[in-house]
């Protein structure tokens, strides 16, 4: 059982008996330096737990064996799927020659907890229990140091920044005792870690404000694009809300607004034509068992035609047509997809023949033909609803083309 104060580490070795009573071993307990003092509170408990198993090595070692601490997160920091920090990263490489799992206690029952603490008036310590884990935490903060800013000035840039100088400050208390201005870091506190005044996120520094508009130009110089200058800046650097600074970032850049091209026509509003059956709309929908119909709606009066389709090619979509038109008389211009019967020559030529123009949609914008796909929702419900309950779906679409007839000749009165 180990557990950490602000000053000290302590330990107690014990086994259970036969009879179910505890027989103590040992006791240890050992003063922090001053580097130590100023660990997180996480990696101040960590500590004690690799501390405590190194130093009873020859009572544990090649024996299963209860890892018993107060802080329930370190539970979770030593199983399998954990990304803790750097520094908690090593101190649990250092255990992988053991077995031991690590259990959880509330601090009532933690006996270790005074040896942690009878150590407040003993001298400092002068070298830490990982002197190589402070070298590799250097290590690992210089390497993920962005190459065009240096280390100290990240540093000197965190010493002046006040907030990320208070989280420095608070790290090595409990997360419950910290200001209300550091509530953003606290949902994820055992991921922090300092290398002198540098704060880091696992492995990733955290960039104060003043360096932070600073990164995203250099990150954004070869003119990426959103995604790709997420993933460059995510390998080295973090720091609240990055990803919508970012976002505005790019789509403020002017370079990146001349070259970019609108995926899409900007929707604007239809105009209105001067009669009925001057202008159609007209679209291919698909209905159960692989059956096409042909529908076409009249822009001036929301007219609605449709017509079965025994196959989907030019021919049989003019031969529809002719019927429709031998009613109606032909139309100024027809609006449609790039499907292929419409895209074809033969329904170019037949629509240069009678007069009509052909207006395109663009590709992937059904909003575009809005007047044909907004009638195609409403009558596909019709016919999904008589479909499921077993009834002719034929006569139903007969009786709900009556109804929109109907109700367009009320309308227009």
């Amino acid at each position: 059982m180990a557990d950490a104060s602000p000053v000290g580490l302590g330990a107690v070795l014990f086994q259970k008996n036969q009879n179910g009573t505890y027989q103590i071993i040992g006791y240890v307990s050992k003063t922090l330096s001053e580097v130590e003092r100023r660990y997180a509170q996480i990696e101040r408990e960590a500590l004690a737990l690799v501390w405590s198993v190194e130093k009873f090595y020859y009572y544990l070692y090649g024996k299963f064996f209860w890892l018993i601490t107060d802080h329930k997160p370190l539970v979770t920091i030593f199983g399998e799927r954990a990304k803790p920090s750097a520094r908690i990263e090593r101190w649990i490489l250092r255990l992988m020659s053991f077995k031991y799992q690590v259990i959880y206690q509330p601090g009532k029952s933690n006996i270790a907890d005074p040896f942690s603490r009878l150590c407040q008036d003993a001298e400092i310590c002068d070298e830490s229990f990982d002197e190589e884990a402070e070298r590799i935490i250097r290590m690992v903060s210089h390497d993920i140091c962005p190459a065009s800013l240096s280390h100290e000035e990240i540093s000197d840039a965190t010493c002046k920044d006040i907030e990320l100088s208070d989280l420095i400050k608070w790290l090595p208390y409990p997360v419950k005792r910290w200001p209300k201005t550091l509530i953003k870091y606290k949902s994820f506190a055992k991921d922090l870690s300092t290398d002198g005044c540098i704060v880091l996120k696992n492995k990733k520094i955290i960039i104060p404000k003043i360096l932070q508009n600073r990164v995203l130009q250099l990150a954004h110089e070869p003119h990426l694009g959103i995604i790709a200058m997420k993933k460059r800046l995510r390998e080295k650097v973090w720091w609240v809300r990055i990803d919508k600074m970012i976002v505005d970032f790019v789509k403020a850049c002017e370079g990146c607004l001349l070259v970019s091209k609108c995926s899409t026509t900007p929707m604007t509003r239809t105009p209105l034509p001067t009669g009925p059956w001057k202008k159609i709309a007209i679209d291919f929908t698909e209905i159960m068992n692989n059956t096409h119909l042909l529908v076409v709606v009249d822009y001036f009066s929301r007219y609605p035609e449709v017509e079965i389709m025994p196959s989907m090619t030019a021919s049989a979509t003019i031969y529809k047509l002719k019927i429709i038109f031998a009613r109606f008389g032909y139309p100024e211009e027809i609006v449609c997809d790039n499907g292929p019967p419409f895209h074809s020559e033969e329904f170019i030529v037949f629509s240069k023949t009678c007069g009509i123009k052909i207006n395109y949609s663009v590709p992937y914008s059904p909003f575009q033909n809005g007047m044909v796909e907004r009638f195609n929702k409403s009558f596909l419900k019709t016919v999904k609803i008589s479909a499921t309950m077993g009834r002719d779906w034929k006569t139903d679409l007969q009786n709900f083309l009556l109804g929109e007839i109907q109700y367009t000749m009320n309308r227009d009165r």
